[in-house]
């Protein structure tokens, strides 16, 4: 038994270490490319809000790919959260779950409070 569960553990946490260690490539490389387009562009206005940003994208324009790195890389450890959660919810583990579900609150609460309504 406790094999089983030290094999589910030593999964989930390889997944959550790719999850990381992805978010963290994929937004160096767009953070990368809004650099490199940085150079190419005369005037940038700054992309904010979600629309902007995917129209941005579209065209091609450095800040909206700028936005979209620091975007991932902001939200790469609130998916750790929520596989770490998926995964004491998978192991029965309930004070883990409880504290896990604490720490994506706060975390809910802070991106919420942030938004511009």
């Amino acid at each position: 038994m406790t094999s089983k569960v030290n094999e589910k553990s030593q999964t989930l946490n390889r997944i959550l270490r790719e999850t990381l260690t992805g978010g963290l490539i994929i937004s160096a490389a767009m953070i990368g490319l809004g650099l490199l387009l940085t150079t190419f562009e005369q005037n940038t206005t700054p992309a904010s809000g979600y629309n902007a940003i995917c129209h941005g994208l579209r065209q091609g324009k450095s800040d909206a790919f700028l936005n979209l790195g620091l975007l991932l890389l902001i939200a790469t450890p609130v998916f750790r959260v929520v596989g770490s959660l998926a995964g004491f919810v998978l192991a029965r583990d309930w004070r883990f779950v409880g504290v896990t579900l604490l720490v994506l609150t706060i975390l809910t609460i802070g991106v919420i409070s942030g938004l511009k309504l």
